[in-house]
């Protein structure tokens, strides 16, 4: 334990408050998102910036990741509060020039979900070539080969009374007045790619498997054996879950 911490190092370099924070260590790369519209990737040892990508000037970025070959980077993934989800390809596939000297990236490719949607979750599943993104109520596996949604699940809101109905309680108090439902986090199963677990705003952990077609989700209630649900708080939102096994 230590006793007297101190700052190490910073990294100084968005115009405003930062959403998300990603770490590679072998490769000496972090992975920043900021509500100023952008993305950053810094080098750990010189605590510089290698490399900023601009999603969008107008719009937060909420979410980023990123996907690696032998420890070299391959491509950067951004998702912001404009509903799109952004590909960036790296130019400079050469790991030494990555960990020591700037990073060139450029957008590949660009999924819009509607202006109105803010994407909390950006993960890439390298095992299995997709990108999982949550967008309002919805989970979207995107096809990283066809760039087509291969997957999508939709979620309600928990019936916690015996009649059904919510009893007129307000998840997130007055910032959902309209209980709306919303995935703010997701995570795989490390030891089981088909099962994904997800934070939502009506106070509940959901777990998901893959195998289920989209269309038994989205038909179907959330009691279905693929869907379980645990309640925690009637008034709070589920903001996260972390790595499950």
């Amino acid at each position: 334990m230590i006793d007297d911490p101190k700052i190490v190092g910073s990294f100084i370099g968005h115009g405003d408050r930062t959403f998300d924070v990603k770490c590679n260590a072998p490769s000496h790369h972090l992975l920043t998102s900021s509500e100023d519209g952008c993305v950053k990737l810094w080098n750990t040892r010189t605590y510089k910036c290698i490399s900023t990508m601009v999603h969008n000037k107008q719009a937060e970025v909420l979410r980023s990741s990123w996907s690696y070959y032998n420890q070299v980077l391959t491509k950067i993934y951004t998702a912001g509060s404009d509903g799109n989800a952004i590909i960036w390809s790296n130019c400079t596939l050469d790991q030494q020039q990555q960990q020591g000297g700037g990073v060139q990236m450029h957008k590949e490719h660009v999924f819009q979900h509607g202006t109105d949607s803010q994407l909390y979750v950006c993960e890439a599943r390298v095992d299995s070539m997709d990108l999982m993104v949550a967008c309002d109520n919805r989970l979207i596996l995107w096809d990283l080969h066809s760039l087509q949604p291969a997957k999508t699940y939709s979620f309600y809101q928990l019936d916690d009374e015996p009649g059904g109905g919510s009893g007129g309680i307000t998840f997130g108090g007055a910032r959902n007045q309209r209980n709306e439902i919303f995935a703010f986090d997701a995570k795989p199963d490390p030891s089981m790619h088909n099962l994904i677990g997800l934070a939502l705003s009506d106070s509940s952990i959901r777990f998901v498997d893959l195998r289920c077609t989209a269309e038994q989700t989205m038909d179907k209630s959330i009691s279905l054996p693929d869907q379980t649900s645990l309640s925690i708080d009637g008034l709070g939102h589920a903001t996260s879950v972390s790595d499950i096994n």
